[in-house]
């Protein structure tokens, strides 16, 4: 992971965790770059979405799967990531409108903003792109 802004992991009323701006970051600057293959940042990388709901009906655990759906999100290439507990990337909340926009690459996933923030700013990004 590279940081290019200063962001933070933070307590959220009625969302739990969330990333917040921590500096004003203007509209198109790089946040951050990920790199999938790092386990700090990206837990797995599960190869289907097919793969990912068989995954889900194999757990009896209501609370792990509950977890595992709030920290996993689809790519353009209709993977499904599971994020590193406790970590920046997965702890980056749904919103529609988003607030950051994630480019998906083989080796580097970039996040950059898509407005403006301002100190104390969430960053969101629209599960659904």
């Amino acid at each position: 992971m590279e940081l290019y802004r200063d962001i933070a992991i933070v307590d959220l009323p009625n969302k739990g965790v969330g990333v917040v701006a921590l500096e004003c970051i203007a509209k198109g600057d790089v946040i951050a770059r990920w790199f999938p293959h790092d386990t700090r940042t990206i837990e797995r990388v599960v190869e289907s979405l097919d793969a990912f709901e068989q995954e889900l009906a194999a757990n009896d655990n209501a609370n792990e799967r509950n977890i595992l759906l709030n920290h996993s999100w689809p790519t353009s290439e209709g993977r499904i990531v599971v994020g590193a507990k406790d970590a920046v990337f997965g702890s980056i909340n749904h919103s529609s409108p988003p607030t950051v926009m994630h480019a998906f690459g083989a080796s580097v996933w970039t996040t950059t903003a898509c407005t403006t923030l301002n100190v104390g700013d969430e960053l969101c990004y629209d599960y659904n792109l």
